[in-house]
């Protein structure tokens, strides 16, 4: 029986290490609004699932996008700003545009309303594909 619960003990050490590990990367990546890499965002994005907002036009969005990425024009200021307050300003956010430029000011002004965190994709999606990460249409 002492073998057992000690298995056991050793099994939860572990996944619960595992686990923490993941956690810290997320709440990491979750502190601040930050600029980073493509290959970091990807590496963020495929250990935290966070929302991605892709914040170019809808044509741009249909010609390839990042997958499970939602669009909104930041173009469209109204319509942009409107859908910022519909959103949790706790959660994590990772954005992009074509070049990095939107995307930089979108995360200005999701800082500015309160956001607590916004990744922003260096370079845009330019940057992603160029780096031979995959898109989607």
């Amino acid at each position: 029986m002492k073998v057992l619960a000690s298995l056991v003990l050793i099994v939860m050490a572990y996944f619960s290490g595992f686990f923490f590990n993941q956690s810290a990367i997320c709440r990491a990546a979750g502190q601040k609004s930050e600029t980073v890499s493509p290959q970091e965002f990807s590496r963020r994005l495929s250990t935290c699932h966070p929302v991605v907002l892709d914040v170019r036009t809808a044509s741009e969005f249909s010609s390839g996008h990042i997958s499970g990425a939602l669009n909104s024009d930041f173009n469209q200021t109204a319509e942009f700003t409107s859908y910022l307050d519909t959103l949790d300003k706790n959660q994590t956010y990772f954005i992009y545009c074509r070049t990095g430029k939107r995307s930089a000011a979108a995360m200005k002004l999701m800082t500015d309303k309160g956001f607590k965190s916004v990744i922003n994709l260096d370079g845009g999606i330019t940057a992603w594909t160029a780096s031979g990460l995959p898109t989607i249409k």
